[in-house]
């Protein structure tokens, strides 16, 4: 097979996992924030509540405040989600999917640049969507 043909098949069947990845989890952008710990990382921190500022950014990477687990990228990204959506959960969520979505494809790219098997790391690839 030629290379050409080999990379339309790879980027084919990488679209095929965005979509189904998409698909899958799309309606997550309906649902509110949660009870479990978006009140510690979202509703109830007042730090991510304030959109992002030096302050709160330099808060995020130099304090645990809110929860005893240090992750300042999290609150960062929070924080511009935010200042793109305000309160509005579905915006977090749709920013959430794409993270996901752009994960399970650098998963499919590296499994298949490590092995060279298309097939198997679009499975493993799938599970991991």
């Amino acid at each position: 097979m030629k290379a050409q043909q080999r990379t339309v098949r790879v980027l084919v069947v990488a679209a095929l996992l965005a979509v189904l990845t998409l698909a899958a989890l799309g309606t997550i952008v309906d649902n509110g924030f949660i009870a479990l710990d978006d009140g510690d990382y979202i509703t109830h921190n007042s730090m991510v509540r304030g959109g992002l500022t030096a302050r709160a950014v330099w808060t995020a990477f130099s304090t645990t405040r809110h929860t005893a687990i240090w992750h300042p990228l999290a609150w960062v990204s929070h924080m511009i989600d935010v200042e793109l959506f305000g309160m509005r959960a579905g915006g977090h969520h749709a920013v959430s999917l794409a993270i996901h979505t752009a994960n399970v494809l650098l998963l499919f790219f590296l499994l298949r640049s490590l092995a060279g098997a298309l097939w198997r790391s679009a499975f493993v690839a799938a599970l991991f969507a």
